[in-house]
């Protein structure tokens, strides 16, 4: 099995959520054998005054040894290494997804109208929910997908490359 690498954008999030992805993960991960738990982790974009916070957090649920964190522009110099960009909010800028797809790096999160105009179910998967508290739960069952089914995550990186490429040629 491959390696699975989840770059998580909490940028514009509130600490509320950041811990609640992070517990979301938490549970996820603790789910998993140890033999699967070493192929998993979770890159986290932060604002740097966060960093504690989301450092502590993750060692109260013990899953401090798969986080860490990085900036946007690093991951997107890394973007093979990134198996799915994971946005657990509606917060995600259009530009940071359209990049991400660049690089062969399929996006999942929450559906929203602008999100529908951009992505579909070649290069994402989006989840129709309403609510956090609903949001969470679906994410987690897909990326607990997407890690057991490694040819789906090479169909969607296919269609995120296709699909950049079609974005490209119609902003032309």
């Amino acid at each position: 099995m491959t390696p699975f690498n989840v770059f998580v954008d909490v940028i514009n999030l509130d600490d509320a959520s950041v811990k609640n992805t992070l517990s979301s993960i938490s549970s996820m991960y603790h789910s998993f054998t140890s033999k699967h738990q070493r192929k998993i982790s979770f890159i986290y974009d932060i604002q740097s005054e966060r960093v504690k916070m989301l450092n502590d957090t993750a060692k109260n649920l013990e899953i401090d040894h798969a986080v860490s964190v990085s900036n946007f522009d690093a991951m997107y110099a890394q973007g093979k290494s990134i198996s799915i960009f994971v946005d657990f909010g509606d917060t995600v800028a259009t530009t940071k997804i359209i990049s991400m797809l660049e690089i062969g790096v399929p996006f999942l999160g929450q559906s929203n109208s602008e999100r529908k105009e951009i992505l579909d179910n070649t290069c994402s998967i989006l989840a129709n929910t309403k609510s956090n508290f609903d949001l969470f739960p679906s994410i987690i069952s897909f990326m607990r997908m997407l890690y057991y089914d490694p040819e789906v995550r090479k169909i969607l990186k296919r269609g995120a490359l296709i699909k950049s490429k079609n974005i490209k040629i119609l902003a032309k």
